[in-house]
């Protein structure tokens, strides 16, 4: 018996008979046929088995190899045989050397150095003491060797290097009157001028800088001197090599003052970075006055 619920009389049968098997009361409907969206669908057969393909046969060189057969096993060497029991061997003296090791070659033997009076030995030591006794009684250094003074067709070329609190050379050779090519250097970490003058220049300069203390590191501020002792003033950076062409006055030397090179950068002069100037007399190479302080 097959129940079925679409909608219409619950509980009924399609034989006519309600949902507990007692027969339908006079006057009710029939159960309504199904709808044949609502009919089951045959079912549908499997399709045949696909034969299983036979196993695929392995290429030659995938197919396995014979095994090859163990090496047999090495014997284990015999043990050897213990030394007999017997007496101990003779404990050697403290330094005896064991009669094996003496077939083994060693070292050779130092000899002795012995050292001979010889005569080369003598000269040697003579020419030493020459040489010492030469460098004692040596006298001052030889004076300045001639200059020729430069012209304005063919200036002379005079070097000067700054370096940290001084200068090089320690004296500078001047002609009055003539021409020169100045190189200026500066070897050392800082920056540095050269002012050339006599000791009112040098005061000037070293007044009018000292203003400058304290100013931010940079280029070296503008400062400025009157005419009259302003002498030649060259400021080079670490480094840097300036060149200035340069007339001598000629009455430099009979001023009676003496003229000195001198940096003036704050706290410079004071450390010592001051250098005398030395009159030269034309190719004679006497001066013509003594270097300042």
């Amino acid at each position: 018996m097959v129940f079925i619920s679409d909608g219409g009389t619950r509980g009924r049968a399609r034989d006519g008979r309600n949902a507990r098997g007692a027969p339908a009361a006079a006057g009710t409907p029939a159960a309504r046929p199904l709808r044949p969206e609502l009919a089951l669908r045959p079912e549908r057969p499997l399709p045949p088995e696909r034969p299983l393909r036979p196993e695929l046969a392995l290429p030659p060189e995938l197919a396995l190899r014979p095994e090859r057969p163990l090496r047999p096993e090495r014997p284990l060497r015999p043990e050897r045989p213990l030394p007999p029991d017997g007496p101990l061997p003779r404990p050697r003296a403290p330094g005896a050397r064991d009669a094996r090791l003496s077939l083994i070659p060693g070292p050779a033997p130092k000899l002795p150095v012995v050292m001979t009076d010889t005569w080369p030995r003598r000269a040697a030591l003579a020419t030493v003491a020459a040489f010492v006794v030469a460098a004692c009684e040596a006298g001052p250094p030889p004076a300045t060797p001639p200059i020729s003074p430069g012209t304005s067709s063919a200036p002379r070329e005079v070097n000067l290097i700054a370096r940290d609190y001084s200068f090089q050379p320690n004296t500078l050779d001047l002609v009055p009157g003539e021409t020169i090519v100045l190189h200026v250097l500066n070897g050392g970490l800082a920056v540095h001028e050269a002012v050339i003058g006599d000791a009112s220049t040098q005061d000037a300069w070293e007044v009018a800088e000292a203003a400058t203390v304290g100013a931010p590191p940079g280029p070296t501020p503008v400062v400025s001197v009157p005419p009259e002792v302003s002498g030649l003033r060259i400021v080079v950076q670490s480094g840097q090599r300036i060149d200035v062409t340069w007339t001598v006055p000629i009455d430099a030397a009979g001023a009676g003052t003496p003229w000195l090179v001198g940096c003036h950068i704050p706290g410079h002069w004071a450390r010592g970075m001051q250098v005398p100037i030395r009159w030269v007399q034309t190719g004679a190479g006497a001066t013509l006055g003594a270097p300042g302080p």
